[in-house]
């Protein structure tokens, strides 16, 4: 832990990787820091999420507009253990989710932090030759990432979907054009579930 992270009671819960292919797959790759439990990689999602939103501009621009629907499209169908984002999300002939990809040509990379208080917040790291279409799938290839690692645990799932759900109620109340909006609008609809 970094002196940062011991004075400001912040630690780094794992690192990740949306690694691209040069034939239209994503994976997402993470080096666990500490012992998450499997309910950390939807909180990565959601952070993910916000972050990009507000990086487009809040959620009245069209690209965030889009995520935002698959997101909708994902949760009117139930997350299950069986869901597959890139077909919901009607994406999945232009791209597909891999387990595991040859070479990567394009990476998104950052960390996810877990402080004192309950709360995560994230980095990303994009390279010059993103495109905002890769940036929008990369949500979609996170979130599928956090299905597969708790397919096991319905209970978990259950979680994601309201959290998901919470989500898009906190985005249709007006939030998400505020940069403090990143951490609360996750950190509150996965707080909140978890609370009832």
């Amino acid at each position: 832990m970094s002196i940062l992270g011991l004075l400001f009671g912040r630690a780094t819960i794992l690192t990740y990787e949306i690694l691209f292919d040069d034939q239209d797959r994503v994976t997402v790759k993470v080096e666990v820091k500490t012992l998450p439990v499997k309910q950390e990689y939807m909180r990565l999602y959601g952070l993910y999420l916000a972050k990009i939103i507000y990086n487009f501009g809040g959620p009245s621009q069209q690209n965030a507009l889009i995520m935002l629907d698959f997101l909708q499209k994902i949760v009117n169908e139930k997350i299950t253990a069986s869901t597959d984002c890139f077909k919901l999300a009607t994406v999945d002939d232009a791209i597909k989710y891999s387990d595991n990809i040859n070479k990567a040509i394009t990476r998104i990379s950052g960390d996810f932090y877990g402080w004192k208080n309950g709360n995560r917040s994230i980095t990303t790291n994009f390279p010059l030759n993103i495109t905002e279409q890769q940036t929008v799938f990369g949500g979609l290839a996170l979130m599928q990432f956090a299905i597969n690692e708790n397919k096991e645990d319905k209970n978990n799932l259950i979680i994601f979907q309201k959290m998901c759900e919470g989500m898009l109620d906190l985005y249709s109340s007006g939030l998400g054009g505020n940069i403090g909006d990143i951490s609360t609008i996750p950190n509150s609809a996965f707080l909140s579930v978890n609370i009832k």
